[in-house]
């Protein structure tokens, strides 16, 4: 059985980002079934919907999801085993919505929604016993492009990633006062439109890839700074570009979806553009890779209007294609999460139409030590 370790954890007390200390512990691997099945179609009362994001709450057994269009309307839902999914409440920001994402960043671990607007504006959202409330983060170049949060664990601290309009892409964390810190990853030539993380022994690695097709790495150091340089070199830019975990535990692994329509697995020893094809997967887009849920030889997107799940199958050493669901309107949002709390895994996948797809997969049970 391939073991994945998953995130290793920040100190809790920092004012800048630190190197990992030794002997910190690691999240557990879980191993899980290859199977999802399909738990049915959530209405979520918009005309149109543009983001879905998991938003657990502090309970374990209660997560929420959190729901966007563009126009900048939010709403809260949460399931019930006896009624179902329920809205909640509605909110708002004021202004269209760019982004989005989910994150723990602050030392009470509870987790908040960050939006990013048309802009320019970062926005945090705190879920209160009479609603949300709203704080602005940072104002940067409009518009947000992309915003990013490292996956929290309880010794941590997570640190949000943006794209402003210029193509520069912003690392902010909190400090011990509760100010937030803004470093810039560095730059790249003519600009990044994808980033993606992963949480090495070393600290935080970045990988930001632009229109050209040039691929950087880049590694923090305990000051908080960002060094690297070209880590990979393909024809074409990324349609869609996320961090998954490195079968060899040597690496960063990143799922490419070219917008040359050649899908690619890079990860160390396989960065080369013929190498790290992957034929069967084509030209997929809103993929979802790394997390405590996901195991490195799979990924989901959507490919020729079916929302998929890809696995490297170990016997005939090729990647199968597995449909889900076939999606009757666009895709334009999905991801992982407990939305109805730690018990189940859980994907969430929007349409454009104001609906959003879930499937859940169990948990296998552990094997007996042999005596």
């Amino acid at each position: 059985m391939f073991k994945l370790a998953l995130a290793l954890f920040w100190p809790l007390l920092q004012i800048a980002p630190s190197q990992i200390p030794p002997n910190t512990p690691k999240a557990t691997y879980v191993e899980l079934s290859s199977h999802w099945d399909p738990a049915g179609v959530i209405e979520t009362g918009f005309t149109k919907t543009a983001f879905v994001r998991v938003c657990p709450s502090d309970a374990p057994d209660a997560g929420q999801l959190i729901v966007a269009d563009s126009s900048g309307q939010l709403a809260e839902l949460r399931f019930d085993e006896s009624t179902g999914w329920t809205k909640v409440r509605t909110f708002g920001v004021g202004e269209p919505i760019t982004a989005i994402c989910s994150g723990a960043p602050h030392f009470d671990r509870q987790w908040r929604i960050y939006v990013g607007t048309k802009s320019g504006k970062i926005i945090e959202l705190t879920r209160g016993d009479l609603g949300w409330t709203t704080a602005e983060v940072r104002t940067i170049v409009a518009p947000v492009k992309e915003i990013i949060a490292t996956d929290p664990g309880e010794q941590s601290i997570s640190q949000l990633f943006a794209i402003d309009g210029d193509g520069r892409v912003l690392n902010l964390w909190l400090s011990e006062a509760g100010d937030w810190i803004t470093r810039l990853v560095p730059e790249i030539d003519g600009g990044a439109s994808e980033v993606c993380y992963d949480i090495d022994k070393v600290g935080i690695i970045a990988v930001v890839a632009g229109s050209g097709g040039t691929i950087y790495k880049f590694t923090q150091d305990s000051t908080g700074h960002w060094a690297g340089d070209v880590w990979a070199t393909m024809p074409a830019g990324p349609l869609d570009m996320v961090g998954s975990a490195d079968p060899t535990h040597a690496d960063i692994a990143i799922y490419y979806s070219g917008n040359d329509g050649i899908f690619r697995y890079l990860f160390k020893g396989t960065t080369s553009d013929e190498k790290a094809r992957i034929p069967i997967a084509e030209t997929v887009n809103y993929l979802i890779g790394k997390g405590t849920q996901r195991r490195f030889n799979e990924f989901f997107g959507m490919s020729a209007g079916d929302f998929c799940q890809f696995e490297f199958n170990y016997t005939t050493r090729q990647w199968d294609r597995i449909p889900m669901e076939h999606m009757p309107t666009q895709v334009v949002s999905s991801t992982f999460g407990p939305g109805r709390g730690e018990a189940l895994h859980q994907i969430y996948v929007a349409t454009v139409d104001g609906k959003i797809h879930e499937f859940t997969r169990q948990e296998l049970q552990p094997e007996p030590d042999d005596e």
